[in-house]
C-alpha cells in the first residue's frame, strides 16, 4: 500500500480495495489491475520489474524473518512423518523457497509451487502425478482463491487465522495450528 501512497485518496482507496479483494491473486496480477483500474492502462514488464523489486525490498525491511501462524513449524515437523506436504501459493516460488530455508523446514516439502493464478489446477496436477485421491488431500488456506481452489478439486478446506474474507463460506476454521490434529484421524 506504501508503495501507492502518493495517489489521491480516491485512487489509493481503490488499490488498497484492489490488494484487500484479491489477497491470493499473484503479486504480478495485481500490479497489472492496478494498473488497468486506477491508471487505465496496460503495465509494461520493465514496470512490473520496478515494482516487485521494490515490493521485494519494502518486504525485506518490514521483516528480516518469516512469520509463521503459531503452531505452523511443529505442526508441519510432525505431519512430515505421515503425510505428503506441498505448498502451492500465490506468492513467487523463489520467495517462498527462501522462507522455508530460512526457518529450515524446505525439506518437509514434496513440491513448492508459487506464482500461480489458478491454484486447482496445481492441486489437481499434484493429485495426479502422486496418485493421490481428493477425499485423502486438505487445503489449508488463509484466503478466498484457496477456499476457491479446495471447492474446485472438492477438496475439505480448513481457513487458517481469522480473516473475515471467508467469513460467509462453510468451511472448518482454525485460529493457528496449535490444535489442528483435531482435524486428522490419521
Amino acid at each position: 500500500r506504501s508503495m501507492f501512497s502518493y495517489l489521491d485518496d480516491s485512487d489509493f482507496y481503490t488499490v488498497d480495495l484492489i490488494l484487500t479483494e484479491n489477497q491470493g491473486m499473484p503479486r504480478s496480477d495485481k500490479f497489472a489491475l492496478i494498473f488497468k483500474t486506477v491508471f487505465d492502462r496496460k503495465i509494461c514488464r520493465d514496470e512490473l520489474d520496478d515494482l516487485s523489486q521494490e515490493f521485494d525490498q519494502k518486504l525485506s525491511e518490514v521483516s528480516d524473518k518469516p512469520s509463521f501462524v503459531d503452531g505452523s513449524v511443529d505442526f508441519l515437523k510432525k505431519k512430515f512423518l505421515t503425510h505428503d506436504l506441498f505448498i502451492i501459493s500465490a506468492a513467487p516460488e523463489c520467495e517462498i523457497q527462501e522462507r522455508l530455508h530460512q526457518e529450515g523446514i524446505f525439506e518437509l516439502f514434496k513440491g513448492v509451487f508459487g506464482s500461480l493464478s489458478d491454484k486447482s489446477v496445481k492441486i489437481l496436477e499434484v493429485i495426479d502425478s502422486h496418485s493421490l485421491s481428493s477425499d485423502e488431500c486438505l487445503v489449508i488456506g488463509d484466503t478466498f482463491s484457496d477456499y476457491q481452489a479446495a471447492s474446485k478439486t472438492v477438496i475439505k478446506f480448513i481457513q487458517i487465522g481469522n480473516h473475515e474474507s471467508l467469513v460467509d463460506f462453510d468451511c472448518l476454521r482454525a485460529k493457528n495450528f496449535l490444535n489442528m490434529d483435531i482435524f486428522f484421524t490419521t
